[in-house]
C-alpha cells in the first residue's frame, strides 16, 4: 500500500512540475535556445575561432526556427510547413534568448580571434546589444500592413509618378517628378 501511495505521489509530482520551456514553444526552437544557453559552458573546448563559428551556426538556426516564414522566403529547408509563432510563450523565450546570446558571445575570448573574426564578433555583439536596448519598444506589437507582415522602411514610392491621376483627372502628387528613373511620366504626356 505504501509503495502504491508513493508511486502515485511521484506521478502527481512529476505531472505538476513545470517544463523547462513552455508547451507553446516549438520544440526545435526550444532545443536551439537550450543550446545557446549552455554555450558559455563550452569555454575551453576547442579554439575560439571554432566556438565563434559554432555560435554563428546556433544563432542562424535560432533565427530560422524563430521565423519559419523568413526561413521559407530565403530557402532554408525544413520549415516551410509552419508560420511564425507570436504566442506569449515564444515571445518570452525570444526575449530571454537575446540575453543568452549576449552571454554566449561574452564567453568567447575576442583577443584570440583573427582580425576578420573580430569584426564578425563585434557586429554580432552590436546586433545583440541593439536587440537588448530595443526591448523597451516591444517590436512584437508592430502593426501588420497591407503589403506584408512588417512595415516598410519608408514610402513605397518616394514621389508619386506624374502620370497618375485621381478620379477627377487631376495629377496625383501635384505633378512632382521622381528622382527614380522609370517612375516619371513619359516625356510626351
Amino acid at each position: 500500500m505504501k509503495a502504491t501511495a508513493f508511486a502515485f505521489a511521484l506521478l502527481v509530482a512529476a505531472g505538476s512540475a513545470a517544463p523547462a520551456v513552455p508547451a507553446g514553444v516549438p520544440p526545435d526552437l526550444a532545443e536551439s535556445a537550450r543550446q545557446v544557453e549552455q554555450f558559455p559552458a563550452t569555454r575551453g573546448e576547442g579554439s575560439e575561432s571554432a566556438r565563434l563559428k559554432r555560435f554563428f551556426n546556433l544563432f542562424w538556426q535560432v533565427q530560422m526556427r524563430a521565423s519559419p516564414e523568413l526561413a521559407t522566403y530565403i530557402g532554408y529547408a525544413g520549415l516551410d510547413d509552419r508560420l511564425d509563432d507570436a504566442s506569449p510563450e515564444t515571445l518570452a523565450l525570444l526575449r530571454r534568448l537575446v540575453h543568452q546570446e549576449r552571454a554566449a558571445l561574452a564567453s568567447i575570448d575576442r583577443a584570440r580571434l583573427t582580425p576578420a573574426e573580430q569584426v564578425d564578433y563585434d557586429l554580432a555583439l552590436w546586433r545583440v546589444e541593439q536587440a537588448i536596448e530595443g526591448e523597451a519598444f516591444h517590436g512584437e506589437y508592430v502593426l501588420v500592413n497591407q503589403l506584408g507582415d512588417r512595415p516598410l522602411p519608408g514610402p513605397l514610392f518616394p514621389v508619386r509618378p506624374a502620370h497618375l491621376r485621381d478620379v477627377a483627372g487631376h495629377p496625383l502628387g501635384g505633378g512632382h517628378r521622381s528622382a527614380h528613373p522609370g517612375l516619371d511620366a513619359p516625356a510626351g504626356d
